[in-house]
């Protein structure tokens, strides 16, 4: 599973780099094309005893979230409501916390809400779902002592809701804290499905490439 997201990320930093280069390109059309790359490890929790610890023990839940995002350029009508939110596409390992539970990564578009600024501090709300594959679902540890009943399935569906505070170093660059919570869950399409819900936190950096001028915090 570690190697499948080593492969992703080689992809996603393919696509930062072209991105990179069409923004070098418009830049000198003078034309603004921004967006952010982001990276962030991340630690948590589980708010269920639904994963069967009493068998393996008490696990705690860990990964990596990487994003590549959008700013709003205040264009559509529902931009503007919104207050100029930025969109995005993530992409999360996920380590479940033993070797019962196994590995996942996760793919998805998100969307970042502006619910505060003051001075060189944006607070945003985070909201993103998509799809997470698992290395360890039910069927494949039926031999196994103790078999997953976590995961009824290799896909499974992906929420998450988040709030972040991104702390401004200069044009090109932010600290960025998530706290979040994310449930894992095939909606009972192939049992046993258990699922997880985890609350995490995790601090990262917030990289901009060809910033917009205007939209600069002071």
């Amino acid at each position: 599973m570690r190697r499948i997201f080593l492969s992703l990320l080689a992809l996603f930093m393919a696509a930062v780099s072209a991105m990179s280069q069409n923004a070098q390109v418009e830049k000198a059309d003078s034309a603004k094309f921004p967006f952010s790359i982001k990276a962030y490890p991340f630690r948590g929790m589980y708010l269920s005893n639904g994963t069967h610890w009493d068998k393996f023990g008490t696990a705690y839940p860990a990964g990596v979230n990487l994003g590549l995002e959008l700013p709003s350029q205040g264009q559509k009508p529902w931009q503007q409501y919104l207050n100029d939110p930025a969109v995005g596409v993530g992409m999360s390992y996920l380590n479940f916390g033993n070797d019962v539970m196994g590995e996942g990564i996760a793919l998805y578009p998100y969307i970042m809400i502006n619910a505060l600024t003051e001075n060189r501090c944006q607070i945003k709300l985070k909201v993103a779902s998509g799809l997470v594959a698992v290395n360890n679902y039910y069927k494949m540890t039926l031999d196994e002592e103790i078999p997953n009943r976590t995961f009824g399935s290799l896909i499974n569906a992906y929420l998450s809701a988040g709030l972040n505070a991104d702390f401004s170093i200069n044009k090109n660059l932010k600290i960025n804290t998530e706290l979040g919570f994310y449930h894992i869950s095939n909606g009972r399409i192939s049992e046993p499905n258990k699922g997880v819900n985890v609350l995490y936190g995790g601090v990262g950096l917030i990289a901009t490439l060809n910033p917009d001028e205007g939209k600069e915090l002071e």
